[in-house]
């Protein structure tokens, strides 16, 4: 009993630090702040089942996670609340964990690997990101996974199959909601062969009515809303769909191995067990079938992610859950070992270079911390834990290197994160995006420009466009000219600063972002 409260509680800490400590450090990125404005549109318009963007409909994404974050919004009562704005996203990064948890117990049987999963999972880079940011992926992926569970007790069952199809059903059509097909064929596709493969088809068979009435249920309860779209905006329904359709083979195209070669972004600090555990189905004689699923999930979830030409790093998360599995299959195999070439390999490597990695994350806060008493108090933290992970590998005794390997990288969040804005780098906008939104929060509360309507003269980003509070209507520079002079009421936002300032114009703020020098002219 006494472990597993103490369990709970380092899972509970773990979850509150790499979900909700800091959440708003990770800059809000375009797709993000679209989804606050349709979120705020709908508590203005009352439109929730055919949400709008500027007053245009947004249907290219089911609604769910928008209706849950304008609820978020109505709660703080303020869009402009980033923290408010992404609890809905940090509730779901929580399932997800819970559900990752009860889909590794369900398979081994095994509490202790599942916790390994849930807070190998909790601790990946790509998993931290994503539960900070309110996008559609998370919410799907934790129905998905939900769903997968659900799946599992329903087939490995004798008795109660019925409630756990009905619940497999109602999980699917909810993931349907979040981003419509995606999670079917990121997670679910790769996951029912992993497993027929592994484990044969002998469940999958002797189940296959409840299996036939799940998917026939959930196929129903998911045409509901495109339906109902269909109906209301035939002609607008058809053309998001043609333009989604081509987006899979026209944005953001990368080549076939695009992620391989961004693996480390996946699981991040896990990537040398991710790939021991790989390889355990392979070489090790007494390998278990769960070893074979969970490394073929994986896999598979690559090489279905990979077929379609459109590619982002943030797409990658679908293979983070069964990627934790297979890391914390390498973390168990190895953890009682003290020799061999395996363990020298990936503990080594592991420990050398997570203990250089918590050494630097020290010195970096001595140098960033600017005197600041509360960043200078994880210096020793952190250059204990690198310590004594260099220290436990060279006196072999690694079995705990995991958790302290998860200690520093919460250590990391608590302590450097509430530097990061202050020192925003372009190392750090390669990866996290660029943090223009922040420049302009404080739009909101100038008396000057709060009460007034915004125009631009170019196209200004979703980011800034939220940031400010305002719906940002594009003009041309002559009939900007004709408003100015005849509406006191108005702002213009502009990239270029007038030479000839016409008559009772006057700049009222100037903004430097990463990109951009913006600027602001009011009436006088």
């Amino acid at each position: 009993m006494h472990d597993l409260r103490k369990n709970i509680f380092l899972v509970l800490v773990v979850l509150f630090i790499s979900i909700f400590l800091h959440s708003d450090f990770v800059p809000v990125m375009e797709l993000e702040a679209m989804n606050f404005m349709t979120a705020r549109e709908i508590l203005q318009t009352g439109s929730w089942l055919i949400p709008t963007l500027d007053g245009e409909p947004r249907i290219a994404k089911p609604p769910f996670p928008t209706w849950i974050t304008a609820l978020a919004i109505q709660w703080a009562g303020t869009d402009g609340n980033v923290i408010a704005n992404r609890i809905p996203a940090g509730v779901c990064a929580t399932l997800l964990a819970l559900f990752t948890f009860l889909l590794a117990r369900r398979v081994t049987g095994d509490r202790g690997f599942a916790t390994t999963s849930l807070l190998v999972l909790a601790t990946s880079y790509q998993f931290i990101v994503s539960a900070r940011r309110n996008l559609w992926e998370i919410y799907a992926l934790m129905a998905m996974t939900a769903a997968l569970w659900a799946m599992l007790e329903a087939v490995m069952r004798k008795e109660g199959k019925n409630l756990y199809f009905l619940l497999f059903s109602l999980l699917m059509a909810l993931s349907f909601f979040c981003k419509g097909p995606v999670a079917f064929w990121a997670m679910l596709a790769p996951f029912l062969v992993s497993y027929a493969i592994a484990y044969g088809t002998k469940d999958l068979r002797e189940n296959k009515r409840g299996l036939l009435w799940s998917f026939t249920l959930c196929l129903l309860l998911s045409a509901l809303w495109p339906a109902y779209v269909y109906l209301s905006t035939p002609h607008q329904s058809t053309l998001v769909a043609l333009a989604e359709y081509k987006s899979w083979f026209a944005r953001y195209t990368k080549p076939i191995g695009f992620y391989l070669s961004h693996l480390h972004e996946s699981v991040g600090i896990w990537l040398i067990f991710l790939l021991y555990g790989l390889a355990v189905p392979w070489i090790h004689k007494d390998r278990r079938p769960e070893e074979k699923l969970f490394a073929l999930w994986f896999v598979l979830s690559l090489v279905f992610l990979s077929v379609f030409p459109e590619k982002k790093t943030r797409y990658l998360l679908p293979a983070v859950v069964p990627g934790s599995m297979v890391a914390s299959i390498a973390i168990f195999r190895l953890g009682q070992q003290v020799s061999g070439w395996a363990w020298k390999l990936v503990y080594g490597s592991f420990s050398i270079i997570m203990g250089i990695l918590f050494f630097s994350a020290a010195a970096t806060l001595v140098v960033l911390s600017n005197g600041s008493l509360w960043a200078l108090s994880g210096v020793l933290p952190l250059g204990f834990v690198g310590g004594v992970l260099i220290h436990d590998f060279v006196t072999k005794k690694t079995r705990n290197a995991h958790r302290f390997a998860m200690a520093g990288g919460c250590l990391c969040i608590v302590f450097l994160a509430p530097l990061v804005p202050a020192h925003y780098t372009p190392f750090l906008s390669k990866h996290l995006g660029p943090n223009d939104a922040r420049m302009f929060m404080h739009v909101r509360q100038d008396p000057e420009l709060m009460s007034r309507e915004f125009y631009a003269l170019q196209s200004v980003p979703y980011s800034i466009r939220w940031a400010t509070g305002k719906k940002i209507s594009l003009i041309s520079a002559a009939e900007a000219r004709t408003r100015m002079a005849e509406d006191k009421r108005i702002a213009l936002l502009t990239t270029r600063a007038f030479g000839n300032q016409p008559d009772r114009m006057r700049l009222a703020d100037t903004i430097t972002t990463e990109q951009n020098t913006y600027y602001i002219y009011i009436r006088e």
